[in-house]
């Protein structure tokens, strides 16, 4: 996401450009009998179920 952004009063090619991020962390729990592996798919499968464009890091 790009914000532009310049003073009320600035002329348009002094428009600046500023990168956003932005970064919510959830805290899930989960647990299986099998694996840590199975516990994680859990918790990551139920936070997907419920939090709106959740995405995985890459």
């Amino acid at each position: 996401m790009v914000e532009r952004s310049r003073a009320p009063d600035a002329p348009p090619a002094q428009l600046k450009e500023r990168a956003m991020s932005m970064l919510k962390v959830f805290e899930v729990l989960a647990e299986s009998n099998k694996s840590w592996e199975e516990a994680a798919q859990t918790a990551v499968s139920r936070a997907n179920a419920s939090v709106r464009n959740a995405a995985p890091s890459t």
